[in-house]
């Protein structure tokens, strides 16, 4: 099994998945424990036909022996997913899963049902903020967002366009609904999801 990698669109950006082989305490290789420790998210598959909580106990354990931790303090951030939803008690039988300390989205990956929700909680999870840009004189690029983590600045939007940006950085204009119209921005002020900026360089 090698792993297949996809990308799911979630309305302007694309997230990379990486579709990995189930754990296993004795055949699964030293590289998939690599993959999941290098990666930003956790998605852990239970099926909701047999036993999901004990499905969720044993991949987390398994993870945890791997040093990768995600509940409790410093830990990776991580989704369970129950599928199957379409089953008759579904809910009933995930409800279990809601004490591991982790978040649950119920999908059917026969119907499609939760999907929508997951790709929600998929990017809530990552963390990352959508910052548009725009040239003076010109309309914004809405189409293409620089996708940053949370806490990035105005400067590191900067560097993200271009490291000579960053490096000769003058200053920048924002817009920010409801609050920003326009106005300039120190280059250490934090970016929001959906702000839009005019970068001036020298």
């Amino acid at each position: 099994f090698l792993p297949t990698p996809g990308m799911m669109p979630y309305e302007d950006v694309q997230v990379q998945l990486l579709d990995l082989p189930p754990l296993h305490p004795d055949t699964t290789e030293p590289w998939v424990y690599h993959l999941i420790r290098s990666s930003d998210l956790v998605l852990v598959v239970v099926s909701l036909s047999d036993d999901p909580e004990g499905q969720a106990l044993e991949a987390l354990g398994l993870l945890e022996d791997a040093k990768v931790r995600l509940t409790g303090d410093g830990a990776k951030p991580g989704i369970l997913v129950a599928n199957m939803a379409d089953l008759d008690g579904a809910e009933e039988k995930a409800r279990p899963l809601e004490a591991l300390g982790m978040p649950v989205v119920l999908v059917s990956a026969e119907t499609g049902y939760g999907l929508e929700e997951l790709k929600e909680e998929i990017f809530r999870r990552l963390e990352v903020v959508r910052v548009y840009t725009k040239e003076p004189g010109h309309k914004p690029d809405m189409d293409k967002p620089y996708v940053l983590p949370k806490g990035s600045t105005v400067l590191d939007l900067a560097a993200a366009i271009h490291k000579d940006l960053a490096r000769n950085f003058r200053y920048a204009r924002i817009w920010r609904k409801g609050r920003y119209e326009g106005i300039r921005a120190p280059r250490d002020l934090e970016v929001q999801d959906g702000d839009i900026l005019e970068v001036h360089g020298g």
